[in-house]
């Protein structure tokens, strides 16, 4: 499919600079056709002001020089009663005639088939007593220049075209990697996403079916059943919710709303809200500072940047963990959450930020691998910066946020 479309892109581009080629050619070739017979003309009347300054309506006086400048010119005379009196050349009276009757005092000029095929550039003057003089010029030097200079703009213009479908084949190709990345991106998503909703639908599905077949039963008898549903439905509501908060991001409907927001705040309410998940899972949360004062963010985004870092840190850094949280102004407001855990190897950091990724083994949890990839969106929607640093033990999570 995309190469389909990479070649039609190629033919396309090929299609619009052979136009403009096309176009361009034709205007070259005429400009210069007229140009060219212009230039003639202009000859053409010095030499007929030259003969009526000495007219005698004699052949001998209108016997023109065969070589140099006016190679291949001629000239006729006609009398008041339209009648060919003078043509040395003899040139057929039929083809100079609808010339000699639009014959004005300035000379007027037209181009005119010869019997012999040969196409001559005519000026035709009125001359005293109501004669025309007429002096000409055979247009073949000009006719074999202007077949000369089309034949090399088609050759050149053959060459460009070649060399723009070249280009245009590589250009298409670079232009279609985002978007074959990004088709690509979809489509693992959409995978991903169906992987890990089969796991708690299944869980779901195979309660319902252990209740169904016990219908007498009391629901106490089987509240292990029942509490693996609830974990089960509570993980796809979480999965749900990021997968569209990811999917709004991605189509540009998910918004901020900044305001001027106390970021310390913020921090201690992260703080204080995961401290009881914190002594459950044996940990300890601290809040090491706070400092950043006030800025202008989204509180909603930026708390939910808080509980994913958070949550992260207790979730993957393994039992007994320490979490230190920080907020502080900088050139900008910086929040910290460090723990001292496994961390994740430096190798490994870049790809913890996609979707459905969830790092090394090590720190692996009952995520879906969502939370630091809608972490990044929240940074990148608030013109920040997210960075994975070495805690020495542990995992530092560094965000600076513009004020």
């Amino acid at each position: 499919m995309f190469e389909r479309i990479r070649l039609r892109l190629a033919l396309a581009n090929v299609v619009a600079i052979g136009g403009i080629v096309l176009v361009l050619g034709v205007g070259i070739v005429a400009t210069m056709d007229r140009f060219l017979v212009d230039q003639r003309a202009v000859s053409l009347r010095t030499v007929a002001r030259e003969v009526v300054e000495r007219l005698r309506v004699d052949p001998e006086d209108l016997a023109l020089p065969p070589g140099g400048t006016f190679a291949g010119t001629f000239a006729a005379a006609w009398d008041a009663g339209g009648a060919l009196v003078v043509n040395p050349a003899a040139i057929a009276a039929d083809a100079l005639r609808p010339a000699a009757r639009a014959a004005t005092p300035d000379g007027s000029q037209a181009v005119v088939e010869l019997p012999s095929g040969v196409q001559a550039l005519v000026v035709s003057f009125l001359v005293p007593g109501g004669g025309v003089l007429q002096v000409g010029q055979d247009l073949a030097p000009v006719r074999d220049l202007e077949r000369q200079v089309t034949l090399l703009l088609a050759g050149a213009g053959t060459i460009g075209l070649l060399l723009a479908l070249l280009a245009g084949w590589v250009l298409a190709g670079r232009a279609m990697r985002p978007i074959r990345r990004a088709f690509d991106r979809q489509r693992t998503f959409a995978a991903d996403a169906s992987h890990e909703l089969r796991t708690p639908l299944a869980v779901v599905d195979a309660g319902l079916q252990l209740l169904e077949r016990h219908p007498a039963d009391a629901l106490r008898d089987h509240a292990e059943t029942l509490d693996a549903m609830r974990a089960e439905t509570g993980r796809m509501t979480r999965l749900v919710g990021g997968l569209l908060t990811l999917a709004r991001a991605d189509a540009g409907a998910a918004e901020i709303a900044p305001r001027e927001t106390d970021v310390d705040a913020l921090v201690r309410g992260a703080v204080a809200g995961y401290a009881p998940l914190a002594a459950e899972r044996g940990a300890t949360i601290a809040l090491d500072e706070a400092s950043a004062g006030t800025a202008r963010v989204d509180p909603d985004r930026v708390a939910e940047l808080l509980g994913i870092l958070v949550d992260n840190a207790l979730r993957h850094g393994g039992p007994g963990v320490a979490v230190h949280v920080a907020a502080r102004r900088r050139t900008g407001i910086e929040l910290v959450v460090a723990d001292d855990g496994r961390g994740i190897p430096a190798t490994e950091r870049p790809r913890v930020l996609e979707r459905f990724v969830r790092g090394d083994p090590a720190r692996s949890g009952d995520g879906a691998g969502l939370g630091l990839s809608i972490a990044s969106w929240i940074v990148d929607a608030h013109g920040g910066d997210l960075a994975l640093e070495d805690a020495g033990p542990g995992l530092r999570v560094r965000v600076t946020l513009p004020t």
